[in-house]
């Protein structure tokens, strides 16, 4: 999602959830912040004063491979999703 001026962000931990919320609200610019329903039944602790950065990946495991896949939406017409239109 490249929205100029929107940050979008989606947490994976509780830990990551709280640091990243407070990073949000004080962050000048808006911020939309997804949080799956499974973060908030996990009871997990996390740090009192914990702020996480904004603009930056955390990188938990490093590797030499990348899997990039994409999905044609336009039939091979190139008209659209309706097909040719005479």
């Amino acid at each position: 999602m490249a929205i100029p001026g929107i940050k979008v962000i989606a947490p994976s931990t509780p830990a990551d959830a709280k640091g990243l919320l407070a990073s949000a609200i004080r962050d000048p610019d808006p911020v939309l912040f997804f949080e799956h329903k499974s973060l908030l039944a996990n009871k997990a602790s996390a740090r009192r004063e914990h702020v996480e950065p904004l603009g930056n990946a955390k990188v938990l495991r490093t590797g030499a491979d990348a899997d990039h896949r994409a999905r044609r939406d336009r039939p091979e017409g190139g008209k659209g999703r309706g097909g040719s239109r005479g």
